[in-house]
């Protein structure tokens, strides 16, 4: 049993964007959706690390340790395709017009691509909080 709140229970902040994707997944605006997803992916990022005390000298998570994509691979390094699941992320991050003036996502990605995407990095949460959970029994 993967339990998600153990890690975020107390980052209003990551609920908050999850809430805010949510919202927008429903309106099908997917590029908004994507924005949120990914903020919230990062964050949670954090709270993953903070709370399996890879650095034990943090007195709280590091947030800005985790939006950059070299961080982020290294986090969930060994878990399958995670490399190319989160180059794929960051690249569809770069191209949203709601974060980058290059816009690419309007001719780059399709909706059902921005929605696997979120799945995959859906998964690399729950594959890393089970990797992190078996390695602490």
């Amino acid at each position: 049993y993967i339990n998600l709140s153990n890690y975020i229970s107390t980052d209003w902040k990551a609920y908050f964007l999850y809430f805010m994707y949510l919202c927008e997944k429903q309106k099908r605006n997917y590029m908004a959706a994507y924005a949120y997803f990914k903020n919230y992916f990062d964050r949670v990022t954090a709270d993953i690390d903070y709370k399996n005390g890879t650095d034990p000298s943090l007195k709280k998570p590091n947030y800005k340790g985790f939006y950059k994509e070299g961080s982020i691979k290294k986090m969930y390094s060994g878990i399958t395709d995670s490399d190319s699941i989160i180059e794929k992320a960051h690249s569809i991050r770069n191209s949203n017009p709601l974060s980058h003036s290059s816009s690419e996502m309007l001719e780059k990605y399709s909706s059902a691509q921005i929605q696997k995407t979120i799945e995959d990095l859906s998964q690399l949460i729950f594959t890393k909080i089970a990797q992190s959970s078996s390695s602490t029994d």
